[in-house]
Order: structure tokens, then sequence, then C-alpha cells
């Protein structure tokens, strides 16, 4: 059966073998996580230059975060050139201008479970200083983004720690040596 299957692939020509690079369908809107595309008709624009659109099969579920919430996002971001240069997950609390300002924009107004495609101008991204050999000067940048999950209150500040519980702990670890050495526990000295 396998033979067959090998066979018949090499039967076919080699452009129908491959994914497309991009998928988009008039009306219902298809959405394929790809690399950077340039916006068009079909995407909100904001007053201050971002742009998004949102997956139809994926709008998400709930409300959008508040202010201060954290919000875990999954992520993958490309110069518009198509070279990728960051992908993973990062915890932040929206609002609190510790991502760049495209993204406390664009993140803040999606629900979770939602997936989004985010152009940022340069100034809502790194803007004249770019970020290290990955991303020059006045690079637009591009974002396929999934919002994860939002939490708030305690559980919200351990995301936001780097380690999550476990940093917490070993960051406690080293309060006893903070303290003068007669104020310390035994085992400590």
């Amino acid at each position: 059966m396998l033979a067959f299957l090998v066979a018949s692939n090499a039967l076919m020509p080699q452009s129908s073998l491959r994914a497309p690079q991009h998928s988009r369908l008039v009306g219902r809107r298809s959405f394929v996580a790809m690399g950077p595309v340039e916006p068009d008709e079909a995407w909100t624009a904001t007053s201050s230059g971002l742009k998004y659109l949102d997956a139809p099969a994926a709008m998400g579920a709930g409300e959008p975060p508040a202010q201060g919430s954290v919000v875990t996002v999954g992520y993958t971001g490309w110069t518009m050139d198509g070279k990728q240069f960051d992908s993973g997950s990062i915890s932040f609390a929206v609002g609190s201008g510790k991502v760049i300002p495209g993204w406390d924009e664009g993140i803040s107004t999606m629900r979770v479970g939602g997936k989004r495609q985010m152009y940022l101008p340069a100034e809502l991204g790194y803007g004249s200083t770019g970020a290290g050999d990955d991303i020059p000067p006045d690079a637009p940048l591009f974002f396929e983004c999934e919002l994860k999950e939002v939490s708030s209150g305690f559980m919200g500040a351990v995301k936001t720690v780097p380690g999550g519980w476990f940093g917490i702990i070993l960051a406690a670890s080293f309060i006893p040596y903070a303290l003068p050495a007669e104020l310390r526990p035994g085992f400590y000295n």
C-alpha cells in the first residue's frame, strides 16, 4: 500500500504536492499560517496603523482581556521580506508596555482561542532602532498569533515571572542571604 502511495505521488505534478503559501477565499476567508502577506481591504485597520485579520474559524470565545490582565500568546514573527525572526509563547500584562506597542493594541481585542494575523508598521514595532541583527531599522513586522489564555490576580502575576512557580521558589530561596547573619536560620550560615 505504501509503495502505491509513493508511486501515485510521483506521478502528480510537484506543484500540487506543495502546501499553498497563502490561501485566500472571497466571502468566507481561509487562514493559512505560512508567513507574511501584504494586508488588503479585508483587513481591519486602526488609527495607529495596525492592520489585522482574524481567522473566521478561530474567533475565540469570551471577553477580550482587560487592561492589566496577563495573557499567554503563541506567535510567529516575520519581517515583511519573509525572514522569520521569532516563534514561541509569551505571557505579559496587557497595556503595561512590556511588549512592542502593536502587540499591546492588537492582542487587547482578541478572545481566548482566537487566531489573528497582524501587520505592524515600524513605529508600532521596533521603530528606527530595529532589534539586533534580525529586525532592521524601520522594518514593518508581520505576526501570526493565538491568544491561549487570560489570567488575572495572583496567577496572572505568577505567569509574568520568568520560570513561573519555579522562578518564584528559586528567588525566595535566596531571601535569607539578604538578611543579617544573626537573623538567618542556622542552616544558612
